[in-house]
C-alpha cells in the first residue's frame, strides 16, 4: 500500500469516527432537551450534559486532526 492510500484511508476513518460522535451528539442532546421539557432534570441530566460537552470537544479534536491529515496530503 502506498503512503497516499494510507493517508487517503486514514483520512476515511477519522471521518467515520467524527460521523460516530455526531451522531451519538445529536442523540444525546436530542434525550437531554427531551428531558428539560419535561422538568426531569436529575443527576442523568447532569451526567449527559457533561458527557454531550466531552462528545463536542472530542469533535472538535477529530476535526482539527482531519484538517491537520489533509494538509500533510499536500507534501505526498
Amino acid at each position: 500500500m502506498s503512503d497516499l492510500d494510507r493517508a487517503k484511508d486514514d483520512i476515511n476513518n477519522t471521518r467515520l469516527y467524527m460521523g460516530f460522535v455526531f451522531t451519538a451528539s445529536i442523540a444525546l442532546i436530542a434525550g437531554l432537551a427531551s428531558m428539560y421539557n419535561n422538568d426531569k432534570v436529575n443527576a442523568i441530566f447532569w451526567v449527559g450534559s457533561v458527557v454531550a460537552i466531552s462528545l463536542s470537544i472530542s469533535f472538535a479534536l477529530f476535526a482539527k486532526k482531519l484538517h491537520e491529515k489533509t494538509e500533510k496530503l499536500k507534501d505526498i
